[in-house]
């Protein structure tokens, strides 16, 4: 299978230079030079890694990533930040909003070759951990689908992300700290009854009956699946 490249850059001499690298390695570029259209094809067809430049003329590639990282279907894909001239604190943000890799330009084209060949690679060692089953509970990292006795169930991001950690720990008991760090980051600052509020969510979205008892509350504890 050919994998697919996304550019998102809108210096077009730099646009082409990474295009025809890619291009020249076996893969399938998609580039856009204008983050909002970039912003509107994603939608459509996602690649298999996305080299997106931080700041672009029509929109912040930051935000760009914020999107990526809230939505199930492409919150898992390599994503490399670009900048010019950046601060510690740029690239800090960065990699604390869920941004694989960070390069300051200017490097070299076979410098961001190699980096992207290693984040492919890992990413093809991972792919026996996209399927997670607890139960009678599938969770497909690839296709952002969960079942449930073959039943698809639907959820939001923050629902699908809650599940995903739990069923990454089928029986461990997981407080509100834990599942805030996992799901929302170390440094999120959010009140921790929110947990309460979207487990309450998951457990009423992939419930069979009232009785159901998939979802555990341990008083005093917190939350453990299965």
């Amino acid at each position: 299978m050919v994998l697919r490249i996304g550019i998102v850059e809108d210096d077009e001499a730099f646009c082409e230079s990474l295009n025809q690298a890619f291009t020249n390695e076996g893969y399938t570029v998609d580039a856009w030079r204008d983050g909002r259209l970039a912003q509107v094809s994603l939608t459509a067809r996602l690649p298999d890694l996305l080299v997106l430049n931080w700041t672009m003329t029509s929109t912040f590639g930051i935000d760009l990533l914020k999107g990526m990282r809230s939505a199930p279907r492409s919150a898992a894909i390599p994503v490399i930040m670009l900048a010019t001239d950046a601060t510690e604190n740029d690239k800090l943000l960065a990699l604390s909003l869920g941004a694989d890799d960070y390069l300051v330009k200017p490097f070299s084209m076979l410098e961001i070759v190699l980096r992207v060949r290693n984040l492919l690679r890992r990413m093809k060692i991972n792919e026996s951990q996209l399927v997670l089953k607890v139960s009678d509970i599938v969770l497909d990292r690839n296709s952002y689908t969960v079942l449930r006795s073959n039943k698809e169930i639907k959820l939001g991001p923050t629902e699908y992300k809650i599940l995903e950690f739990l069923m990454r720990n089928p029986g461990t008991v997981h407080t509100r700290t834990d599942v805030l760090t996992n799901v929302w980051g170390p440094h999120a600052t959010v009140d921790p009854r929110v947990v309460d509020v979207h487990i309450g969510r998951l457990r009423k979205c992939i419930s069979n009956s009232e009785n159901d008892d998939i979802i555990r509350t341990i008083r005093g504890a917190g939350y453990a699946l299965g």
